[in-house]
C-alpha cells in the first residue's frame, strides 16, 4: 500500500557517494536550493527502507486501528524487489524510495516514502512526476493509499482519480488517455502588457473578496490576494488574482454554482486546480483544497516579493522581458516565467528556514 509523500519523520541517513552513470536531476522549482536524483535500490537498502515505511505509515494506521509495529515492517521485506525499487537522493544524502512494479495492464506504485523533513520542498511532485514520465507507455497508472491519508492530494493532483475503496484503502487510477486539463473555450490568444503597480489593485481584491465570501459563507473558505497585483511596487498585467480555498475540490456543487452565481465563469478544470473570472476576465480566482501547499507557494512567493526589492526587480525585468515577445497563449507565458521563479522560490525558502530556526527575535 503506497504511503504518504511525507508524513513522519526519521533521522538522515549518512550521505552516500552518487553511483555511476545516476543522472541529477534540475532544482524543484517549490522550497530552498536542493538537487534530488534516483539511484537503483540494493539489498542492503531493505531495512532502511522498512523502518521509513513504518514511521511514515504509522500515524494513519494507527487512526485506523492496524498498526502493528512488527507487521509494518515485515511486510515491506517479505516483497522488498531492489530491480523495481528506487531511492530517492536529496542533496547527496537517502531521504525516501519509491517502487513501481509493471504489469500487463498497468503500472502499480507500490511504495513512497518520503522523510518529512522534505515536506514543502515539491520533491514528492518532482519525483512522482519523473517516474510517470519514465513509464510513460499508454498504460495507466493504480495505486493505493489508506483512507483518510493526506497522500491521496498529491496523487489527485497528478491526474489521480477514484477508482473504488475498500474499508482500508482507497484505489486510484491514472488514465494516460483522459484529459487532465480542461480548457473551457480552447486556448486564447489576448494582448499581453505591464502595468505599473496600481495603488486600487488592493481595493479591487478587497471587493471581490467580500463577494467570494458572501457566496462561499457556507463553506468556510479562505480567500488570500495572490499574484504581482499583490505586491506593492511590481508591475503587472492588470489581472487580480485570488487563491480560494474549499474543503473538498471534488465537491463542486459545494463552489462552482455559487461562485458562478455572483459573475465568475470556469476556465479551468485540472487535477488539484479549478480557474473561474470574470467574464472582463480582469479577475481570476484559483481554487484549491485546503491545505494544498499551491497555496503555501504562492504565499510564500508573494510575501518574499513584497519584502526584497531585489528579487521584485529581478521578477518585473523578467516579465519585461518575455511580454516583449509574442505568445499564442497566456499559459504559454506563465510556464516561460517557471526558471526565474524556481530561482526566487528558492531564496524565499531558504530565508523562511533561517528564520525559523533563529526564532522569533526579542
Amino acid at each position: 500500500m503506497s504511503g504518504a509523500s511525507s508524513l513522519a519523520d526519521v533521522s538522515s541517513r549518512p550521505a552516500p557517494s552518487r553511483p555511476a552513470g545516476a543522472a541529477a536531476r534540475p532544482a524543484v522549482a517549490t522550497g530552498p536550493a536542493v538537487e534530488w536524483l534516483l539511484r537503483p535500490s540494493a539489498p542492503a537498502d531493505a531495512h532502511w527502507m522498512a523502518e521509513l515505511r513504518a514511521v511514515v505509515m504509522q500515524p494513519d494506521l494507527e487512526r485506523l486501528r492496524r498498526f502493528d509495529p512488527v507487521r509494518v515492517r515485515q511486510r515491506f521485506l517479505d516483497a522488498f524487489d531492489p530491480a523495481r525499487t528506487s531511492v530517492i537522493l536529496v542533496n547527496g544524502s537517502d531521504v525516501g524510495l519509491i517502487a513501481v512494479r509493471s504489469e500487463d495492464d498497468a503500472h502499480w506504485i507500490e511504495h513512497f516514502y518520503l522523510q518529512s523533513s522534505i515536506q514543502g520542498l515539491g520533491v514528492g511532485s518532482e519525483v512522482l512526476r519523473s517516474m510517470i514520465d519514465a513509464h510513460g507507455d499508454g498504460r495507466p497508472f493504480r495505486l493505493n493509499v489508506l483512507q483518510g491519508s493526506p497522500a491521496r492530494r498529491l496523487y489527485e493532483r497528478h491526474g489521480f482519480v477514484f477508482e473504488h475503496a475498500d474499508p482500508v484503502g482507497v484505489f486510484l487510477v491514472r488514465d494516460p488517455s483522459a484529459p487532465q486539463v480542461l480548457l473551457v473555450g480552447g486556448t486564447e490568444k489576448r494582448l499581453l502588457e505591464l502595468h505599473d503597480y496600481d495603488e486600487r489593485w488592493p481595493a479591487v481584491f478587497a471587493d471581490h473578496a467580500h463577494r467570494i465570501r458572501d457566496a462561499l459563507a457556507a463553506s468556510d473558505s479562505d480567500v488570500e490576494h495572490i499574484g504581482s497585483t499583490s505586491v506593492p511596487g511590481l508591475a503587472a498585467k492588470p489581472i487580480i488574482d485570488i487563491a480560494v480555498t474549499v474543503n473538498d475540490l471534488t465537491a463542486e456543487g459545494q463552489y462552482l454554482d455559487a461562485l458562478g452565481g455572483v459573475g465568475y465563469e470556469l476556465r479551468v478544470r485540472e487535477p488539484g486546480h479549478r480557474l473561474m473570472r470574470t467574464p472582463e476576465r480582469d479577475v481570476h480566482v484559483h481554487i484549491y483544497e485546503r491545505g494544498d501547499q499551491a497555496v503555501t507557494e504562492y504565499l510564500v512567493f508573494r510575501d518574499h516579493l513584497r519584502a526584497d526589492a531585489d528579487d521584485r526587480a529581478l521578477y518585473e525585468e523578467t516579465k519585461r522581458r518575455l511580454l516583449a515577445k509574442d505568445w499564442d497563449d497566456m499559459n504559454a507565458y506563465a510556464d516561460a516565467k517557471t526558471d526565474v521563479i524556481s530561482e526566487i522560490k528558492s531564496r524565499a525558502w531558504t530565508l523562511r528556514t533561517e528564520a525559523s530556526r533563529e526564532g522569533p527575535r526579542r
